[in-house]
Formats: structure tokens, sequence, C-alpha cells
């Protein structure tokens, strides 16, 4: 049978002790032979990290230095949501602002050694993200990236995030319209 062992525990650390203390764990993949997991987490067992960190089969590390901020119309806490590789490097998005002190607006490119923003980022949470056709793709409850409308979903073309023409809104009051997973 399958076996399973744990080789670590995230910690989430709330100095606002009103908040929640919880930490999660919102995406596990594997990148250049290493588990990388992103979720609402500050430690894992006594390693400080910032919301990402890997596994090398022996011990934690964290991804440069991290994840930080959020959106200010988001919730004020930091949760990368989810990860994908595309053209051999890390993606990752979610409710964060930097990533290694820099500025990039919910979705971040790791290359192996340093943090990147792709584009301008976005206006608010990328939820999903996903590669189709060879494309990446984008999702969230943001409107723009940079001066370029968008109605929750974006594509990549390699210079800057584009509508892939097509968009998801509500009409009706109270609706709150956003994607939550992209599954190619």
């Amino acid at each position: 049978g399958i076996m399973f062992s744990t080789f670590g525990t995230v910690y989430r650390t709330n100095f606002n002790f009103d908040q929640s203390q919880t930490a999660s764990v919102y995406d596990i993949l594997e990148y250049d032979n290493n588990i990388v997991a992103c979720g609402e987490f500050n430690r894992i067992n006594g390693l400080p990290v910032r919301g990402i960190a890997q596994w090398d089969g022996v011990k934690w590390d964290s991804l440069g230095s991290g994840l930080s901020g959020s959106f200010v119309n988001g919730p004020p806490i930091l949760y990368p949501h989810q990860m994908v590789l595309f053209n051999g490097d890390l993606i990752v998005c979610g409710n964060f602002t930097k990533a290694g002190g820099q500025t990039v607006n919910g979705i971040a490119r790791w290359d192996g050694a340093q943090w990147h923003p792709i584009g301008a980022g976005f206006n608010s949470t990328v939820y999903g993200i996903g590669v189709f056709n060879g494309q990446l793709y984008a999702g969230g409850d943001f409107t723009a990236s940079g001066d370029t409308e968008l109605s929750c979903i974006a594509r990549w073309n390699g210079a800057e995030w584009e509508s892939p023409g097509f968009g998801f809104a509500y009409s009706g009051s109270g609706a709150y319209a956003f994607i939550h997973t992209i599954k190619p």
C-alpha cells in the first residue's frame, strides 16, 4: 500500500490575535527536483518563510525573500493561491503585491534564483493560473493589468497581459464575479 509521512508543519503567526492564526496550504508542485508549497503560512517547522517554500528531500528553504503585501481592496492577508510551470520557470499567483521585494501585483515568476514581475500584474487578486496551447492564462477578480481593461481573465502575450477575447461579469446587484481555478 501507499504510506504517507509528514515532512514539515506549516504555521501562520498573526500578531493581530483578533485575526486567524490558521495556516493553509493552497498548492503543491514539483519544480527543479524540489517540492514547492504555497499558501497562508509564514513558518515551516522553525524556518521563517513568506507564503512559499521548497523541500529538497532533506530540508525546507525559502524562495528568496518570498512573497509579501496584499491588495488594498482584498483581505489583509497574504495568500499565494496557485502555481504552474511555464517555460521552465515557476509562476505563482494570489493576493500579494511583492515577490522578493519587487512589485508584482498578484503574479510572479521564480527563475530558480530570483523573483520577477510578469508585466504590470493586476489590480486585484489572481486566484488561478494555467497553461493552454503554450500560453499562460490568469483568472481572478481583477479588472485591469496596467491600462489594459480585463474581465477576470487574461492571457500573457510575451510582453503584456491581454484579453483572450472574452471575459466574465455579473450584472445582478450583490453578485461577485471572479475566476477561482484554471485547469487546461
